[in-house]
Formats: C-alpha cells, structure tokens, sequence
C-alpha cells in the first residue's frame, strides 16, 4: 500500500517539476537533461491500485445509500446517494487526467524540441494587444462575444535567399481565438418564448511581420482575401488571372501599387498558397498580415515517448522539420521582397 502511494506521488511530483522546467529551457541539451531525469522513476506509469480502492469504497457508499433509502425514503440516505455520484464522477476526472500526464509530458518535451529545430521560441501572448490589431486589421474583426491570443510564437525569415549571412526579419506566429454568440429563440413547455444562448469556437492561425524597416517610403494598404468572411463585392483592382479572380477580391490604397506586387510570378504563387493553405487573407497595414485555417502547421509526428526513453532521445536529437511552415515563410519572403 505505501510503496504504491509513494510512487505515485514521487512520479506526480517529478511530472509537475519536468513540466515547469520546460517552460523556462533555453536549449536543446536542456530538454535532453529533464528526459534523462525521468530514469529514476519506474515504472512511468501510475498505480492504479489506489483508484480502485477508491471506487470500491466509493461504490459500497452507493449501494448503501441506495439500499437504505429504498427501505426508509430518508432524505439523508438520498442524499449519501446523491453525493456517491457525486464523488464517483470526480474519482473518474481525476483518474483520466493522472492516466494523460506522462503522455502530455512526452508531447510537450517533443513540442519544445521542434521549436528549437525551427528556432522558434513561444512568447508572451500580450506582446500583441488584440484591441489593437483590431484596430489595424479586418482579420481580427471576427468573433461578438470574445477575441484572444492564446498561444504566441516568435521566429525569423531570411530576406534573401537562406544564407546565414542574409539579412532577416522576425516574425510572430499566432493562434487566434474567437467566439460567437448566438441567441437562439425557443418555447418552453408552456408555450412562452424564451432565448438560449450557444457560443460557437472558431481558431484562426497565421503570421505578422513588420516590413517598415525593409523601405524609407510609406507603405499603401493592401488586402488580398480568399476568405469569403473578409471578401468585398467589388474589388478595386485585379490582374488579369480568371483563377485570380475567381479565387481572392483586392483592395488596396494605391492601385499602382498593387500592380507592382501583383506580377504574374506572384499571381501563380497566391494560388499555389491559396490551394494549400485554408481561407488564406493577406494584409498589409504598417505591417504584413497573412492569416489562414490550417492548425496544423506546427507539428510533426511523434513516434516515441517517456515509456521507452532512450528511442526518445534518439528521436529527439533528430532535426525535425515543418514543411508548411517553411512554405508559407518562403512565400512571406517573397512578398518581403518585393516590398524592397
């Protein structure tokens, strides 16, 4: 009884310690040091032997309570009924949340490794208001109940070419969250109106850019859209595409300008971008938005975990790249520069 209650509490507290190391590492090596510290405690697995000693327990409550006020109708015995379902509910949350934390553990090890195969680092979400890139750009103008930034990365693309020795700007990959509500009218069942409310999820991701630093000169506003949300029903200038046309709308401050970005290389490349990458908005406003659906871009597979350390430590010393994400900076650096 008492080994297996020390175990688990030893392998609860070393996940909790691993999992608040991880937000602060600095280094590849550092994530290598936290999996190897994991060695010590086997099996990487709870004990599920107290659980059970719970639901039995809390299973006998049950019973009790149900036989008891079956034979007295008490309020008292129904309510040790009431607070046994209570309990058990709880027991089985408990009980699934502790059977994912080595697994979670695992992923977030492996998720911080790929940032660092990437060199992207995460970063405070509040370093981008969202008051204030609603203020900036249309893309943000979405969601009547809520807006967020939950998660916040940082990265930088090479201007030119991928030599170590060109120059580069940083950008910040984000993932934003919206909410909307919906009031829904009813009838109860006496026939009078009533109103419900359901709140609908939705998850935009995408990066922004400040291309200011790449010219002396102003920069026009620009928008081109394949979001059907953002669309407008003329668009102020288009090439000569029919895909083009039939795929984004165009607005933009400076007509000129959007003919000078808008060659037919870069045509053939907003579509190419477009096809791969869901309701895809570009926006440039002071800085260069470029928002789409795709969550995925992100990840990569995860083939090994904490159960068998040493293949993850292989797994993890391996450089693991993102190829969406490396399609939609090359094309970033395309229209950076181009902006040039």
């Amino acid at each position: 009884m008492f080994p297996m209650i020390r175990h688990n509490h030893l392998l609860w507290q070393e996940i909790t310690q691993a999992s608040e190391r991880i937000d602060n590492v600095q280094s590849p090596e550092e994530l290598l040091e936290i999996v190897e510290s994991m060695r010590k405690i086997s099996p990487l697995q709870f004990d599920r032997r107290d659980y059970l000693l719970y639901f039995v327990a809390d299973l006998i409550l049950l019973i009790t309570g149900f036989y008891l006020y079956r034979e007295t109708g008490e309020g008292l015995f129904l309510f040790l009924l009431m607070l046994a379902l209570f309990i058990g509910i709880i027991l089985a949350i408990r009980f699934y949340r502790r059977e994912k934390l080595p697994q979670q553990l695992s992923k977030k090890i492996f998720q911080r490794d790929l940032l660092f195969d990437n060199q992207i680092a995460p970063i405070a979400p509040e370093t981008l208001p969202i008051d204030q890139l609603l203020q900036q750009f249309r893309e943000f103008n979405r969601g009547n109940y809520r807006r967020d930034i939950p998660d916040l990365l940082k990265g930088e693309v090479p201007l030119e070419g991928h030599s170590h020795n060109q120059p580069t700007i940083d950008f910040y990959y984000f993932h934003f969250h919206y909410i909307d509500e919906e009031i829904i009218e009813e009838k109860d069942n006496e026939g009078k109106p009533k109103n419900r409310k359901v709140y609908h999820h939705y998850h935009r991701y995408g990066l922004l850019l400040d291309p200011t630093k790449l010219t002396k000169q102003p920069l026009p506003t620009l928008q081109i859209s394949a979001d059907r949300k953002l669309r407008v029903k003329r668009s102020d200038y288009l090439p000569a595409s029919i895909s083009f046309r039939k795929t984004f709308s165009l607005t933009t401050s400076e007509q000129h300008f959007a003919a000078k970005i808008l060659t037919p290389t870069m045509v053939e490349q907003l579509l190419k971008i477009g096809k791969a990458f869901k309701n895809l908005n570009i926006e440039l406003n002071q800085q260069l938005l470029i928002a789409f659906d795709n969550a995925d871009i992100i990840t990569a597979e995860q083939n090994y975990d904490l159960t068998n350390i040493d293949a993850f430590i292989l797994e993890l010393k391996e450089k693991q790249t993102l190829p969406q994400l490396t399609a939609i900076l090359t094309f970033t650096q395309n229209i950076l520069n181009s902006l040039r």
